[in-house]
């Protein structure tokens, strides 16, 4: 076995060092080279997969189902509408009410919290306590029906009897003939069956 010299020795394990170093940045090189080469493919998918998605929706029909908003409003009747025209600002000084037993029966009244009457019982009563008719309101409403009436200073009830059904008008507020005159027709017209 020969001889080596100290120097020698020194020598050989620095370039088995170097050689060591070479190969690990040999190794790390190929390393960030893989890492870079994924990072490109995984850039160049995305991309791919980016335009591609874009030109799919940009070419496909889509659009989100409508949400129809509805407005809360409160729809007035048409009674109470032509009943507000003609008594304009006085209207809200007027109660009114208006029921038929007709089929389909009807029930509309100027009070949000009135709910419909009882009629064999309303009709007993205006029967049992009837009034003379005004001969003012005896000519508003067609010939040959029988008209019931109670009233008194502020209020007027009905009872008007046709062939098909009864229907039963009531009248509150300022009350004159005159005022009747003009909003009884109304009232008869929208409770009568079509």
């Amino acid at each position: 076995m020969p001889y080596l010299s100290k120097l020698d020795k020194t020598k050989k394990s620095i370039s088995s060092d170097s050689d060591n170093s070479n190969q690990l940045s040999e190794i790390n090189q190929v390393k960030k080279k893989r890492i870079i080469l994924i990072i490109l493919i995984g850039l160049t998918v995305g991309l791919s997969l980016t335009f591609s998605l874009y030109h799919f929706f940009k070419t496909t029909p889509f659009s989100l189902p409508k949400i129809t908003t509805s407005k809360i409003s409160v729809s007035t009747n048409p009674l109470e509408k032509q009943l507000k025209s003609i008594l304009k600002s006085d209207y809200s000084n007027w109660s009114f009410t208006v029921q038929s037993n007709s089929s389909p029966p009807f029930f509309w009244s100027s009070s949000t919290t009135s709910l419909p009457l009882d009629f064999p019982s309303v009709a007993s009563t205006i029967a049992k306590f009837k009034q003379p008719v005004d001969p003012i309101i005896s000519s508003i409403f067609p010939q040959g029906l029988k008209i019931m009436q109670l009233s008194n200073s502020t209020r007027y009830q009905f009872i008007i009897v046709t062939p098909q059904s009864q229907i039963y008008l009531d009248v509150s507020g300022p009350v004159s003939p005159e005022k009747l005159k003009s909003l009884l027709p109304l009232m008869y017209w929208s409770a009568v069956p079509h």
